[in-house]
């Protein structure tokens, strides 16, 4: 799902400064969660929608008001030294199960 590419950014980044891993950490499961609901309401759900400005913006609300402040508390909650790949991982996984369970 992730890179190793991508894995190697976050690594050098918490390295770094644990804030920027826990930043950058946010940003890899925003994205991905994201593009995983625009994937449902394109080609992954029985009316597919085409991809529009408006329904970009209208995935990234519904994100920001259902599951935001959820995987951010959790990401502040993770220790960033050990076991942060497998935490952020997890995360992406458990987040989009609860998006596919909850397609509108």
């Amino acid at each position: 799902m992730i890179t190793s590419f991508t894995w190697q950014i976050l690594f050098i980044a918490r390295d770094a400064s644990p804030p920027a891993g826990r930043y950058l950490g946010a940003y890899i499961v925003d994205l991905t969660c994201v593009l995983h609901l625009l994937f449902q309401d394109t080609v992954g759900s029985e009316q597919p929608k085409d991809l529009s400005p408006d329904l970009i913006s209208g995935v990234i609300q519904r994100y920001k008001s259902e599951s935001l402040f959820r995987v951010h508390n959790r990401i502040r909650e993770m220790g960033v030294l050990k076991g942060f790949k497998e935490k952020i991982a997890e995360l992406i996984r458990e987040e989009v199960a609860v998006s596919s369970l909850t397609d509108p």
